[in-house]
C-alpha cells in the first residue's frame, strides 16, 4: 500500500497540472458565459471530461502492469486531480473582477436563450459567480474525480494483461539447485 500511495502521489501531481490547464479558459468571462449556456454537450466540456477519464484509465492499466491496485491509484490520483483543478477554479472565480457585470451578462444570456426567468433561476445562475464556494469547487471536484478515477482505473486495468507475479521458482526457491 505504501508503494501504491507513493506512485499515486507522484502521478497525481502530474495529472493535477492537466486539471489546472483545463481551468485556465475560465479566466475569460465570455468563455464562462458561453460554457454555462452551451451546457455539457459543448465540445470543450466533452474534452474536459474525456481527457481525465482516459488519463485515469491509462493509470489503471499502468497499475495493473506493475501489480498495483488500480482502484487505489485511480482514487488518489482522482482526488489530487480534482483538488488541484477545483482549487484553480475557485481561485479564478474568487479573483474575477467585475463579478456583478459578469453575473448580469450571464443572466441576460440565460433569458435570451429561452430559459426560465424566475427569481430562483436567477439566484442559481448568479450565485456561483457572486459568491464562489470553496466547498463546491474543491470538494465537488475532488469527489467527482475520485469516483471517475476509481471507475476508469478499474476499466483501464481490465483492458491490459497483468504481468505474472513471482512464482516459487522466481522467488529464489529452486527445486533443482545449480551444480
Amino acid at each position: 500500500m505504501r508503494r501504491e500511495l507513493r506512485v499515486a502521489i507522484k502521478l497525481g501531481l502530474y495529472a493535477g497540472l492537466v486539471g489546472v490547464l483545463f481551468a485556465l479558459p475560465t479566466l475569460s468571462g465570455a468563455y464562462r458565459v458561453w460554457s454555462a449556456l452551451a451546457g455539457p454537450t459543448a465540445w470543450p466540456e466533452i474534452v474536459e471530461n474525456a481527457v481525465p477519464a482516459v488519463l485515469f484509465a491509462a493509470i489503471g492499466g499502468l497499475a495493473a502492469r506493475r501489480n498495483l491496485s488500480p482502484s487505489v491509484l485511480g482514487f488518489v490520483v482522482g482526488l489530487m486531480y480534482g483538488g488541484m483543478q477545483g482549487l484553480a477554479l475557485y481561485l479564478i472565480a474568487a479573483a474575477t473582477p467585475y463579478k456583478t457585470a459578469l453575473a448580469d451578462r450571464l443572466w441576460q444570456a440565460w433569458v435570451a436563450a429561452g430559459r426560465p426567468a424566475s427569481l430562483t433561476a436567477r439566484t442559481l445562475v448568479e450565485a456561483p459567480i457572486l459568491h464562489p464556494s470553496p466547498t463546491a469547487y474543491i470538494g465537488g471536484d475532488m469527489v467527482q474525480m475520485a469516483v471517475v478515477g476509481v471507475i476508469a482505473g478499474i476499466i483501464g486495468a481490465a483492458l491490459v494483461r497483468r504481468t505474472p507475479g513471482p512464482s516459487s521458482d522466481q522467488a529464489g526457491y529452486r527445486s533443482n539447485p545449480p551444480r
